[in-house]
């Protein structure tokens, strides 16, 4: 009969393996806070991170059409907020925030009445979201000036935001 002993190392383990474990788990946490921050960087640029995380708040008393900014926070709601998010702050892997948008803020109202009215499709190459923007935000019973009204709005949060 061949007889088993089980021996069990019960001393600690050394200065030198306790530097060196405690080295590894700095080093992995600085690693994945690195990636985190490579992350959300990376969700910024292409659109995918909610920026900023409340609507801004409007002084519609000191509007020049606030008739036509009431109309627009009305049509937006019920066309562009599924997509876009309330007052325009987006929504993740969906429509961009317009808030803060370079893109619409550098269209003039005309060219970016033209571009709602048209949309966007995923493979158009600039599109970076991988979500087709539908034409009039696919309510086709949107007109011009219900469109106008919107960018009303859209501008207000605009100016808020940067003030």
């Amino acid at each position: 009969m061949v007889s088993e002993t089980t021996q069990t190392n019960t001393s600690k383990p050394s200065g030198e393996l306790r530097a060196f474990v405690i080295s590894m788990g700095v080093t992995v946490a600085a690693v994945a806070a690195a990636a985190a921050g490579w992350l959300v960087m990376w969700q910024v640029n292409v659109g995918l991170a909610p920026v900023p995380l409340a609507p801004p708040v409007v002084e519609v008393a000191t509007l020049a059409d606030p008739e036509g900014y009431a109309r627009g926070l009305e049509l937006y709601t019920g066309t562009c907020s599924a997509c876009h998010g309330d007052g325009g702050i987006g929504m993740p892997n969906s429509g961009k925030p317009l808030v803060t948008s370079e893109f619409v803020a550098g269209l003039n109202d005309k060219n970016l009445l033209t571009f709602v009215k048209i949309g966007r499709t995923t493979w158009d190459p600039v599109n970076t979201t991988g979500v087709d923007m539908p034409g009039r935000g696919g309510n086709p019973t949107l007109t011009d000036e219900n469109i106008s009204d919107i960018i009303i709005y859209i501008r207000a949060l605009q100016d808020a935001q940067n003030k």
